[in-house]
């Protein structure tokens, strides 16, 4: 809604209007330099969390923190180069006492020459368009190219609100002629528009801070799974205990995501999967002695990346027993003493 006022008015400036329409726009500027404050507080709340997350897991949360602050210090000194320009405009036009300054506060209210139309261009486009203004679209075009390059091409849709929102391109005069950034937006316009027009772009590049800090907040878990079912897991260490000896197990919980199966390699073979989505690792045992095996198991990330989370294990083949039941005892009992009574029955007297 400001930002629709804010053009009506332009518009209205164009066509020589009343003093009554230059004085909206210090409505106009009141209620950007509220958003202003408005946003300043949400992005606080938002650097706040980043010391938090940062502070809980420094390993997953703190190259974001680092990110965002940086954010921080490019987005403050955007901000306050536009209020550098805000003052210095007010303070030539009415001087250095003026009561529409108080130290980095502007005051709009108290702005008397609103309609000087000379001191803003003097400033801003310079006798020779060397003015500050050519300062000023660096500062803008700098501050979105480093937002973008910190989405590492990861939200498209991010980028374009970032170009759309602090676009410094060259624009066309209503004759359809190419007009420079600089002039399109403060050529001969009054004070209190081209204050109004600053107090607007002050907005965006706050705005644009917490577009950034809000996706930079959601990749701290953005690669983090999330489990939906919870399974108690006992792995005995044997499960075969002779008397006298101790039987121990690792007791643990295991966290699972029903929603998806995981992809479980032993070298370039793909286990096949019980329903529990556990792989089922089955091999015929050949050559005795110690054998190590191990693969990966494959899952899909929130953020679309796949994880990939190696995993060994060992087991020993021995040679097979030969059990000797009670049975085959008596048998080889039989066999060694019948004959033997035979042969004692057969002697001569």
């Amino acid at each position: 809604m400001i930002g629709m006022m804010y053009l009506i008015l332009t518009a209205m400036l164009a066509l020589n209007v009343s003093k009554e329409a230059v004085e909206a726009f210090k409505k106009v500027d009141k209620g950007l330099t509220l958003t202003v404050a408005n946003y300043e507080l949400k992005n606080n709340l938002i650097y706040s969390e980043f010391d938090r997350a940062a502070a809980e897991n420094p390993a997953k949360a703190g190259k974001y923190k680092t990110t965002a602050y940086q954010v921080k210090e490019r987005a403050d000194e955007a901000f306050n180069y536009l209020q550098g320009l805000k003052i210095e405009i007010i303070t030539t036009a009415e001087g250095p006492e003026t009561p529409a300054v108080k130290g980095n506060e502007v005051i709009i209210e108290e702005v008397k020459k609103i309609d000087d139309n000379n001191v803003p261009s003097e400033i801003l486009i310079g006798a020779n368009e060397n003015g500050k203004a050519n300062d000023l679209k660096v500062v803008l075009s700098e501050y979105r190219d480093f937002l973008i390059s910190t989405l590492e091409g990861k939200n498209p849709t991010a980028e374009e609100v970032l170009r759309k929102s602090i676009n410094t391109d060259d624009g066309k005069d209503p004759d359809g002629q190419r007009t420079r950034w600089e002039n399109m937006n403060f050529q001969t316009l009054p004070l209190v528009a081209v204050i109004t027009i600053l107090s607007k772009m002050q907005v965006d590049v706050r705005n644009a801070e917490t577009e950034v800090l809000n996706y930079l907040y959601s990749q701290i878990d953005a690669s983090s799974f999330k489990f939906n079912k919870l399974n108690a897991i006992v792995i005995p260490n044997s499960n075969y205990v002779t008397q006298g000896s101790d039987y121990e197990a690792r007791v643990f919980i295991s966290a699972t995501d029903t929603t998806q199966s995981p992809i479980i390699t032993v070298g370039s073979t793909v286990l096949p999967l019980d329903e529990t989505g556990k792989g089922i690792y089955k091999v015929r045992a050949s050559a005795t002695g110690p054998k190590k095996w191990g693969g990966l198991i494959a899952l899909k990330a929130p953020d679309g990346t796949t994880m990939n989370y190696p995993f060994e294990s060992s087991y020993v083949v021995g040679e097979p027993n030969v059990v000797v039941s009670p049975t085959a005892m008596n048998v080889l009992y039989m066999v060694s003493i019948i004959p033997s009574m035979y042969q004692f029955q057969m002697s001569p007297r």
